[in-house]
């Protein structure tokens, strides 16, 4: 999702572990077959979130058996922020003694 503007990205890189995918035009993705607990108890994930023009996003998320106690699907949203680019073209120099 853009962080300035809540829309959803599409093909934007979500990965977990080895696994990785890309959002759809509705910005979803999905990461299947993942344990996330395990005992019983909860675990911290690291998420690596990337799209071109975007800053990439490292998030880590605690999961706890709490939050997929009624269903095996847990819904994550990321928030990217836009990279600001500088238009330098008319930027004028002026040096001075």
């Amino acid at each position: 999702m853009d962080k300035d503007t809540n829309k959803p990205l599409e093909g934007a890189s979500v990965k977990l572990f080895e696994k990785q995918c890309l959002t759809g035009i509705d910005g979803k993705y999905e990461i299947n077959n993942v344990v996330f607990y395990k005992n019983g108890k909860e675990n911290t994930y690291t998420f690596q979130i990337s799209k071109t023009g975007y800053k990439s996003l490292i998030e880590n998320v605690t999961i706890n058996p709490e939050m997929i106690k009624n269903s095996n699907t847990i819904a994550l949203v990321f928030k990217l922020e836009n990279e600001k680019f500088c238009n330098y073209s008319n930027l004028k120099v002026i040096f001075k003694k």
